[in-house]
C-alpha cells in the first residue's frame, strides 16, 4: 500500500490497525519502516504523485461545521456499505461461470449512465475533484457502488472494499456539497466535503479512523490543517462502532458444493 498509493504512513496504519489489530511500538516501528523502504523503491516509477489531484482547497469554519455533521451521515453510509460487503462472501461452486458474467452485464448496463461506477471507486472521486457531476449521479453513485460492489463479490469475484467504501462516502459528499451550494449556503467545498464523507465512511466501515484519517490526506496531500477536520469526522463516526465492540466476525464462507 505504502508503495502503489505513495502512501507509506497510511501503509504502515493499515498493517497495525486493520492487519494485525494491535497497538504495539515494536509493530509500528517496523510496519513504517517497511512502508517507507517500499515508498522509496516504487518512487522512480510512482514518483511520488499523489493518486488523486487536489484542487487547493484548504480548512476553512465551513470545513470544520461539516466534519461535525456528517458524523451521522457516514456513520449510517458506513454501517449499510459494512453490512452489504460483509455478508456477500463468493460463491465457490460451479455456478460462478455463470454469476460473475451475470454481475459483470449488470455493472456495464448501470456504467451506462453511470460511467465511474465501475473499477475500484477511483473514477468516482476523480471525478468529484476534477469535473463536479450532478447532485443526482452523485446520489446515484452512493447507492449504486456498495450495491455493485457486494453484488460482484457475491457472484465470485475477489477484491478489496477500501477504496469502494470510500468512493461511496466521497459520492455522498460530494452530492450533499452541491446541493448546499444550490440552497445558498457559502464557503462549500465540493472537494473538501467529498474527502470528509470519504474519510468518515472508510473509518467506520474498516473500523480504523487514524488509518481512515491517514490515507485520506496522503491520497490528496491537501493542506495539513486539513487532517483536523479529517480527524474529527472519522473519529466521531467511528467511536458509536467502537463502543458498541465493533463488527462481530464475518460468518466463514460456503464450501464448495460436490
Amino acid at each position: 500500500m505504502g508503495a502503489v498509493y505513495s502512501a507509506p504512513i497510511a501503509g504502515a496504519l493499515f498493517a497495525v490497525e486493520i492487519v494485525l489489530a494491535t497497538v504495539s511500538i515494536r509493530a509500528g516501528a517496523i510496519a513504517l519502516a517497511v512502508s517507507l523502504v517500499a515508498d522509496v523503491i516504487a518512487r522512480p516509477v510512482t514518483h511520488d504523485a499523489t493518486t488523486y489531484p487536489w484542487p487547493g482547497d484548504g480548512m476553512t469554519p465551513m470545513s470544520l461545521l461539516w466534519s461535525i455533521v456528517v458524523i451521522p451521515i457516514a456513520l449510517v453510509i458506513g454501517m449499510m456499505f459494512t453490512e452489504l460487503t460483509r455478508g456477500a462472501h463468493p460463491q465457490r461452486h460451479r455456478r460462478v461461470a455463470l454469476s460473475l458474467p451475470l454481475a459483470g452485464v449488470a455493472v456495464g448496463l448501470v456504467a451506462i449512465p453511470l460511467p465511474a461506477v465501475p473499477g475500484n471507486g477511483k473514477a468516482v472521486v476523480q471525478e468529484i475533484l476534477t469535473a463536479h457531476p450532478s447532485v443526482p449521479a452523485l446520489l446515484a453513485l452512493t447507492v449504486a457502488k456498495p450495491v455493485l460492489t457486494a453484488l460482484c463479490l457475491r457472484a465470485g469475484a475477489t477484491g478489496g472494499v477500501l477504496t469502494p467504501a470510500m468512493a461511496t462516502g466521497a459520492a455522498a459528499g460530494g452530492g450533499l456539497a452541491l446541493l448546499a451550494e444550490q440552497n445558498g449556503v457559502a464557503g462549500v467545498s465540493v472537494a473538501v466535503w467529498a474527502l470528509l464523507t470519504g474519510a468518515a465512511v472508510l473509518a467506520v466501515s474498516q473500523n480504523a479512523p487514524f488509518f481512515a484519517a491517514v490515507f485520506a490526506w496522503e491520497l490528496t496531500r491537501p493542506s495539513p490543517w486539513l487532517l483536523i477536520p479529517l480527524a474529527i469526522a472519522t473519529f466521531g463516526s467511528w467511536f458509536p462502532v467502537r463502543s458498541r465492540g465493533g463488527y462481530p466476525p464475518p460468518a466463514p464462507a460456503p464450501r464448495a458444493s460436490r
